[in-house]
């Protein structure tokens, strides 16, 4: 009886030995990590291939720049957190991780915002929606390739960094265009038909398509969904025997009808 006791014991403390010495291993490490300087700052802009908003070199020469003595520094006095919003000051950052590791590494990841619609307002000042609904200035960004929306559209307001549609002037009439635009860039068909979006002074809007010689009158933004759908259905019940190059216009703007005009 007593042996199976001492060998429990035993047992138990054989466990709770190992335990302390991987407690022990892994404090010796964490202070070993905290007292390695950071040698490298590595910016990584995941979706590069794809978007031209933020570069990589900027981002990091601003750091460098506005955090004093980043190289060199132990890892355990980078604040990360802090390094993160400075990054995403950038209108065009979406979202950045900051971590260090045990080589010495400042890794900064960077994720872009996506544009679903460039805005070119008659001052020819730019600003590009994105799939999060924030409208964001262009400054010197290369234009990327997207729907364009111009014409008389309503003033947003002061925008001087990445803005919520709900927060501007005119957010209502905004966010039915987001809606819209939104709506057009996640559908195959409509993203690859339609290239620019024009807003008339009544802020009624027509649709340009890249396929075809005629033009889309929408009308008002509401019920977008289902002006769309009455189109799909012409080009696919009606274009599909007559053609779609004897018309100049499509108006979409009648309760359950289509009005063609001819050329």
């Amino acid at each position: 009886m007593m042996q199976r006791i001492w060998k429990k014991i035993r047992h138990w403390i054989f466990w709770l030995g190992l335990l302390a010495y991987a407690l022990l291993v892994m404090s010796a490490v964490s202070v070993y990590e905290r007292k390695i300087p950071c040698q490298v700052l590595r910016v990584i802009v995941k979706d590069s291939v794809e978007l031209r908003f933020v570069e990589r070199r900027e981002i990091g020469e601003k750091l460098l720049n506005e955090q004093t003595g980043l190289l060199g520094a132990s890892l355990s006095l980078i604040n990360t957190h802090e390094i993160e919003k400075e990054v995403e000051i950038h209108p065009f950052v979406r979202k950045a991780e900051a971590y260090t590791t045990s080589e010495g590494v400042l890794r900064v990841e960077i994720t872009q915002r996506k544009p679903v619609l460039r805005l070119i307002y008659p001052s020819q000042r730019s600003m590009y929606l994105d799939r999060e609904g924030f409208l964001v200035p262009c400054g010197d960004i290369k234009p990327a390739h997207t729907l364009v929306c111009n014409g008389y559209l309503p003033d947003p307001g002061t925008v001087r960094s990445a803005t919520q549609v709900d927060s501007l002037e005119n957010a209502s009439w905004y966010r039915q265009l987001y809606d819209m635009a939104l709506f057009i860039a996640e559908n195959e068909f409509w993203s690859a038909q339609f290239e620019q979006v024009y807003v008339r002074p009544d802020l009624e809007v027509e649709l340009v398509p890249r396929v075809g010689a005629h033009m889309i009158m929408l009308g008002p933004l509401e019920n977008y969904r289902g002006k769309l759908h009455k189109l799909m259905v012409l080009y696919r019940e009606g274009f599909s025997r007559v053609g779609w190059n004897q018309y100049e216009w499509i108006n979409l703007n009648y309760k359950d009808q289509v009005i063609c005009t001819k050329k």
